[in-house]
C-alpha cells in the first residue's frame, strides 16, 4: 500500500515530530556573590545604615529589621504594606 505524497510529507514534517529533549541545565553556582564598593561617607553614618533597621531602609527596602548578633539576620520587605515575616520577606 502506498501512502499519498501529501500524507508522507505531513508525517515527515518537523511540526509533527516530537521536540528534542532540552539540554541538561548547568547546576547553579555555589560561589558566593561578592560586590565591593568604596563609599565616601563618615564611618558613624555607614555603621548606622548597616546596623539599624531604620538606617537599612536607606538602601531601598520599605521595611527592615537588622540583628547583627551571632545567628541574627537582616530581614527586609519592599512592600510598605507588607509585614516582616510574611512570604514577601527577603
Amino acid at each position: 500500500m502506498h501512502l499519498p505524497a501529501i500524507l508522507v510529507a505531513l508525517l515527515s514534517s518537523p511540526v509533527l515530530q516530537a521536540p528534542a529533549p532540552p539540554a541538561p541545565a548547568e547546576p547553579p553556582s555555589t560561589e558566593p556573590l561578592v560586590r565591593e564598593r568604596v563609599i565616601e561617607a563618615p564611618v558613624e553614618e555607614l555603621w548606622r545604615v548597616f546596623s539599624t533597621g531604620a538606617g537599612f531602609t536607606k538602601l531601598g527596602p520599605a521595611q527592615a529589621e537588622v540583628d547583627l548578633r551571632i545567628g541574627g539576620r537582616i530581614r527586609t520587605h519592599y512592600d510598605p504594606q507588607g509585614v516582616l515575616g510574611d512570604e514577601g520577606d527577603i
